[in-house]
């Protein structure tokens, strides 16, 4: 009898484990449409072709257990048209439950409550996008490198609206296609891509292809397919022209050591222009200029206060060097920087 009990439970032990990894190893998909009419964007989700679209859920937790559905639900729909992806969520949390601990854009990662999206065009599980949003409309954007490192420095152009209820809150993004990068293929079309949420008050983050708690919710290792019912449009060339202009005026006044009467005024006034431009030739192919560069037009340094004898290194923040900068800052090995700029 004791040895019959032992062998049930080796059985029922190892099931569980061959289920729990099969459950794991599940490749999901998305298959996205293309819109018949313009979608509003206004959060309310109310656009006929939502109807139509299909619906992402059973979110699976990341943490603090990645053997379980999330306890907090999000349902995800996603489609195109000649210029946007659009995004619309519903995700299922009481006002009261927020937390929002920033409303500046780029905010640091993991101090709100957001809904998350990560788009891995050119399916190399290395290299991509990801967007944020959370409950008060607060965006933050990023390029992925090395799987899921995430650099907010890289600004780009897109938008998104919420509306709040008692006991959800929903949300509507749309993301121009000159934003990605990617390719159009013959036939099928395909990308790799994610949902992710975090919920801070329950400590939970979930996503929607499931995620080993071992790795970070935005690892593009884990992504479920996208499948393009119609391919994305082709892509054209992507202009961005980032301009500056600064000026500048100082009087210098030379008086009697004595007296202080004024000898002599002299008057002299500054200027300066130049711009930077990335024109996107193709999907792997950027041409990057710069005209008399000042950076004047960059996000500051964050103030950091220094009370060790090691010199601080302060990440890139300007636009023109920060696509591909892995590239050249790495060379694969994370704890390596031989070109610091």
């Amino acid at each position: 009898m004791h040895k019959t009990l032992r062998f049930v439970f080796i059985v029922l032990f190892s099931c569980l484990i061959i289920f729990q990894g099969l459950s794991q190893s599940v490749q999901r998909e998305v298959v996205i449409k293309k819109t018949t009419q313009k979608i509003k964007l206004d959060g309310l989700l109310d656009d006929a072709d939502w109807k139509t679209a299909q619906i992402s859920k059973n979110f699976q937790q990341n943490r603090p257990y990645d053997s379980s559905l999330a306890v907090h639900q999000t349902q995800a729909q996603i489609l195109f048209d000649d210029n946007f992806i659009y995004v619309a969520a519903t995700v299922f949390e009481k006002r009261g439950d927020y937390i929002v601990q920033s409303l500046k854009r780029d905010y640091q990662g993991g101090t709100s409550d957001v809904f998350t999206l990560n788009f891995d065009t050119f399916k190399d599980r290395l290299n991509g996008y990801n967007f944020a949003v959370s409950p008060l409309n607060v965006q933050r954007e990023g390029l992925v490198t090395a799987g899921d490192n995430i650099d907010n420095a890289w600004d780009n152009k897109w938008y998104s609206a919420v509306k709040n209820y008692d006991d959800f809150w929903t949300v509507e993004i749309a993301i121009p296609f000159k934003t990605l990068r990617y390719k159009v293929e013959e036939g099928q079309n395909t990308w790799r891509m994610n949902f992710g949420r975090l919920t801070l008050k329950y400590n939970e983050t979930s996503t929607f292809q499931p995620v080993p708690r071992n790795f970070r919710p935005n690892n593009l290792a884990y992504a479920a397919t996208l499948i393009w019912e119609t391919p994305p449009p082709k892509v054209g060339v992507n202009i961005s022209v980032i301009p500056y202009l600064t000026s500048g005026f100082s009087q210098d006044n030379i008086r009697e050591d004595e007296s202080y009467k004024l000898i002599k005024q002299t008057q002299d006034f500054t200027k300066n222009a130049g711009f930077d431009a990335k024109i996107a030739i193709t999907p792997s192919l950027n041409l990057d200029l710069t005209v008399n560069p000042d950076f004047s037009q960059v996000e500051v340094d964050k103030q950091v206060t220094n009370l060790s004898r090691f010199e601080l290194f302060f990440p890139e923040r300007r636009q023109f060097f920060l696509e591909n900068a892995d590239l050249f800052g790495q060379y694969g090995f994370p704890n390596s920087r031989p070109f610091f700029s």
